[in-house]
């Protein structure tokens, strides 16, 4: 479909690719937080990220403050993409994005994910133990973000201009995380591997075991050191363990479809 170029951002494989790995971004990211991963990746592996609208490219695109929405624009971008056995990765916000995205392709009976990789974020039905952002002000809802994930760092917070720029996409990210709509209760029939950060506070051990109400096989989990955002500093290792990950999706060459 024409919108498909817009919502996904190829860092194309250095060899022909064998398997292509999705990435979904934090609340606020973009596509260039995953534009060195393909160096840290076999040659066969196509990176592919998940460009939201209201960001880079998509600056000046109305961001959209609906999961629902999300979903089902990424799935109609994700159209004739499965012909290469894929995976998914997703942080924070990314990883529920991710994760609804899996379950929209399995109600629509779409090839799905070899692998679901979560990052930073408690499994979708553990309760949030932490008011909501949605209805802040600017000022309250800066520093709450920097409390609670550390994600905006205290020089941009001081530029205006770049808080108009960033304001607007993060605010509807955070907005489309407290407002989704859980689907119903149901296993997907692909391993989840399920990452944090040892010092991060909103994501504790027990948050990411709940993933394993997720999935119908493997719950793998493993901590990292660090805080939220962990995978910046931890990322050559991080990399090394989604390389095993990627690995063992390619042993089977068939096609993961909700039974």
């Amino acid at each position: 479909m024409a919108c498909a170029p817009h919502w996904l951002i190829r860092f194309p494989a250095l060899a022909p690719a064998t398997m292509r790995l999705y990435c979904f971004p934090h609340a606020g990211g973009h596509s260039l937080a995953y534009r060195q991963w393909p160096h840290g990746l076999p040659k066969s592996v196509e990176v592919v990220s998940i460009q939201l609208p209201g960001r880079a490219n998509r600056l000046r695109e109305r961001p959209i403050a609906s999961m629902k929405e999300l979903v089902d624009h990424i799935i109609r971008a994700l159209d004739g993409e499965t012909e290469v056995p894929y995976a998914f990765f997703g942080h924070s916000m990314g990883a529920i994005l991710a994760w609804a995205v899996t379950h929209g392709l399995a109600d629509a009976g779409r090839p799905l994910p070899r692998h679901l990789i979560v990052s930073g974020r408690r499994g979708p039905r553990v309760a949030d133990r932490e008011p909501k952002l949605s209805g802040l002000t600017d000022a309250a809802f800066i520093a709450a973000i920097k409390d609670r994930y550390g994600g905006i760092p205290d020089e941009l917070a001081r530029h205006a201009d770049v808080m108009e720029l960033l304001l607007p996409p993060l605010r509807a990210d955070i907005a489309a995380v407290e407002g989704l709509e859980l689907p119903a209760a149901k296993r997907l029939p692909m391993p989840i591997s399920a990452f944090g950060g040892r010092d991060d506070r909103m994501t504790t051990h027990d948050d990411l075991a709940a993933w394993s109400d997720e999935t119908s096989c493997e719950l793998r989990l493993r901590v990292y050191p660090g805080g939220h955002f962990y995978l910046e500093e931890q990322r050559a290792v991080l990399l090394g363990e989604i390389t095993r990950l990627l690995a063992a999706c390619t042993d089977d060459r068939q096609n993961v479809v909700m039974t």
